[in-house]
């Protein structure tokens, strides 16, 4: 980090922002409760064990995965009863904020990005849902 003339402290290119400051840049992209969901999943864990541990209801821990898993950011597999979530590599590298190349891991790039026929349907926001 470089505190420069004015006060500011600038991160130089190439090195890894400090980490309070990759989690606030996240939790601005993704708000304050996903970013913590994701953050919960670099261990594995259940949509119970989330709600527990980051106080919030299941149905919530659920529609937050639910997010997350169509972004591709974790994966979800059944255990017996119980739905265990796991942090993707495009969701780590999101994390630690080694996406590099100025693309996300594992993105195509522009020349190959997919059409609009290519791309899944993106999950509806309460708030979009008609009658509510």
């Amino acid at each position: 980090m470089i505190i420069g003339a004015n006060g500011r402290a600038t991160v130089p290119a190439g090195a890894d922002p400090p980490r309070p400051a990759r989690r606030h840049a996240l939790a601005t992209l993704l708000g304050a409760t996903r970013a913590r969901v994701l953050e919960a999943t670099e261990t594995g864990c259940t949509t119970t064990g989330l709600s527990r541990t980051l106080a919030i209801s299941a149905a919530s821990a659920s529609y937050h995965t639910t997010i997350l898993r169509a972004a591709g950011l974790i994966e979800t597999h059944r255990a017996g009863y119980a739905v265990r979530h796991e942090i993707t590599a495009l969701g780590a590298a999101l994390l630690t904020g080694r996406l590099g190349g100025g693309r996300s891991a594992g993105a195509a790039p522009a020349s190959e990005a997919r059409t609009a026929a290519d791309t899944p349907p993106r999950p509806r926001l309460p708030e979009e849902h008609p009658g509510r």
